[in-house]
């Protein structure tokens, strides 16, 4: 290691131990690193397309106040269908089943990379689930998301481009920054 100040140098070794209170083993270290960074990875996507969908929305949102003719169904549906991807329902059906969302994903994923990080041990068999039902969850979320931009929005888009109305882009909005 070197330090420098005041126009010195100073040179010394470093040794980087493990803390002697935590008696996990190596491995089950690894595994939590390995787990972190999973979930990073779900975040670090849903993130992604949560600031265009919400963006999109807020585009959507604008377009919809404009438009009272023909284009108004086409803009509400649109909207309706990010909106479903984006946020959790107010209610469940019947059946209680809710889809996934990339709201609800993203904040389970963010509690449970909380959960595997705030402790020095190997995750546990539930954690290792939940995790597998993150990625899956996910997996179907982000899914209907890219359906969304692959078909809807161009069908928007063509629609909008006939009647002589600039079409929609994706662009992401910053998501705020949390302390």
């Amino acid at each position: 290691m070197r330090l420098t100040a005041e126009g010195e140098s100073l040179t010394a070794p470093l040794t980087v131990k493990m803390d002697p209170r935590v008696k996990t083993p190596h491995s089950g270290l690894e595994q939590a690193f390995n787990t972190e960074m999973r979930l990073v990875s779900m975040m670090d996507s849903s993130y992604k397309a949560i600031a265009e969908a919400r963006a999109l929305n807020n585009d959507l949102s604008r377009l919809s106040k404009q438009q009272q003719g023909p284009l108004a169904p086409h803009v509400a549906r649109l909207k309706k269908k990010v909106e479903e991807v984006l946020t959790e329902p107010e209610s469940s059906d019947e059946s209680g089943d809710v889809p996934p969302t990339l709201e609800g994903v993203t904040t389970q994923a963010a509690s449970l990379y909380e959960l595997v990080g705030g402790v020095d041990a190997t995750p546990t068999a539930a954690q290792a689930a939940a995790v597998e039902r993150i990625e899956g969850r996910l997996a179907v979320v982000m899914n209907r998301w890219n359906e969304v931009k692959a078909t809807e929005l161009p069908a928007l888009n063509g629609r909008l481009r006939q009647s002589g109305h600039p079409e929609l882009r994706l662009r992401p909005q910053p998501l705020p920054q949390t302390e």
